[in-house]
């Protein structure tokens, strides 16, 4: 299985909702950062937690890759998060995701977004137009 489809896989899973298929896709020694403005969280036991925390939050979840690079032990994914939050709110963010391998599992995850705009869309408050242009751009 190339990285790529391990990375689409986690992508279908976390869709699903199925956190133990998540973590089987992660290498024991996990480092993920979700937020740079955040601490990194470390080993599979931080992720789940992390993943148990947020997983009632992210509703209806239709998390796209738009383009990819997969070069060595490392796959870079341009992206858009797309989910419905609890209060019923669309909550649309571009992002590049980063994923290192080491022994057919992801060993490093970085999530590159803008968290103030995230914020945003998770209170119901307009995009920015030009955003909202390249989302509606991508598709």
């Amino acid at each position: 299985m190339t990285h790529l489809a391990q990375v689409k896989g986690l992508i279908s899973d976390w869709a699903a909702k199925d956190i133990p298929a998540v973590l089987s896709r992660l290498h024991e020694d996990i480092t993920y950062r979700y937020a740079l403005s955040e601490p990194a969280l470390q080993g599979k036991a931080q992720v789940e937690a992390f993943l148990h925390r947020i997983k009632d939050h992210q509703r209806e979840t239709k998390w796209r890759i738009i383009n990819h690079s997969e070069g060595g032990n490392t796959v870079f994914i341009e992206a858009l998060d797309d989910y419905t939050n609890p209060a019923g709110h669309r909550v649309l963010t571009p992002h590049v995701g980063v994923y290192e391998f080491k022994d057919g599992l992801i060993l490093g995850w970085r999530d590159y977004f803008d968290f103030g705009l995230l914020k945003l869309a998770e209170t119901g408050q307009p995009l920015p137009e030009p955003l909202t242009d390249f989302i509606n751009s991508l598709g």
